[in-house]
């Protein structure tokens, strides 16, 4: 599902995707709704699986992964007034705050049409790792409070060590169902930097090639998972290839230009 938010509107609408109708996705998506931000590229896909409401956001376009370390401007910013010393990358807060009307009427339409829908699977890669981590952050359990499923792949660092506990606080028991997928040797995870005071979520899973395990660390930026590798073993090409599945393949610039779909 991370995946599928990189493809174009008629790809999605029409679920024929690469990976769209395989076991991968453990059933069949029903693709609902769209939020975009044009002038950002931001982007979420809203689905139904059964009883599971899916939001998938884009990340950064494979194609301009050099485009993502001009994003990730080190400026932490207090998510909102209420809590000051919760902060959270001010450019990830932006673009998510542009697309949070968008994904949270959707959500609210599809739990009305889906009154039995119980479960609430969100996730992104890259910089869609970043905005589903501040919408699970915001919306739940406020708008959500059900079962929640929550996997990141090359997310960057979101926010720092008090973001970090509140955000396990707010989850509760659906700390058990929150992975943050890390590639091998992929750079992206290491920004913003830990000495700049920003802190990984807990529960890495630190891959090898093709999707093999290297390593499961439950604590927050442990050093025996990626972190401790030295930044000069660090590179972009992994980034964009994870389980073996390329986000290339479904890079495209035409980007849906709706707010909310059907």
């Amino acid at each position: 599902m991370a995946y599928s938010a990189y493809c174009d509107y008629p790809t999605l609408v029409s679920w024929n995707c690469e990976y769209c109708n395989t076991d991968k996705n453990l059933g069949k998506i029903v693709p609902k709704y769209y939020a975009i931000k044009t002038t950002s590229n931001g982007f979420a896909l809203v689905a139904q699986r059964d009883n599971t409401i899916i939001v998938s956001f884009r990340g950064t376009q494979p194609t301009n992964l050099d485009n993502l370390f001009t994003d990730l401007k080190m400026i932490m910013v207090p998510f909102n007034d209420t809590k000051p010393d919760v902060k959270v990358h001010s450019g990830f807060l932006k673009l998510y705050l542009d697309l949070k009307p968008q994904v949270e009427s959707a959500i609210r339409s599809l739990m009305e049409a889906c009154p039995h829908c119980d479960h609430l699977e969100v996730t992104g890669h890259s910089l869609g790792g970043s905005l589903a981590t501040l919408m699970v952050y915001d919306l739940y359990p406020s708008v959500f409070n059900k079962k929640l499923s929550f996997y990141t792949f090359g997310s960057p660092r979101v926010g720092n060590q008090e973001f970090v506990n509140d955000f396990v606080a707010k989850i509760g028991d659906n700390i058990n169902h929150i992975w943050r997928m890390v590639e091998g040797t992929d750079i992206i995870p290491q920004f913003p930097q830990y000495l700049l005071g920003y802190r990984h979520l807990p529960h890495e899973v630190w891959l090898e090639k093709e999707g093999g395990i290297k390593n499961i660390c439950l604590g927050i930026d442990e050093e025996k998972c990626q972190r401790s590798l030295p930044f000069i073993r660090l590179g972009i090409r992994a980034h964009s290839n994870y389980f073996g599945i390329s986000s290339m393949f479904c890079d495209k610039s035409d980007y849906p230009i709706l707010s909310i779909g059907k």
